[in-house]
């Protein structure tokens, strides 16, 4: 656990790139589905 935090710490950059991209692709997939009547 003790370790996770230090790896997250020291990353946060990325982490915070990852965080923005996979929000962006759920957000993509979301509205997809949304405006898809067959799905949605």
């Amino acid at each position: 656990m003790l370790a996770m935090l230090s790896y997250l710490l020291s990353n946060i950059p990325t982490i915070s790139i990852n965080v923005y991209i996979f929000k962006t692709i759920l957000t993509l997939c979301y509205n997809s589905i949304v405006k898809n009547p067959l799905i949605g």
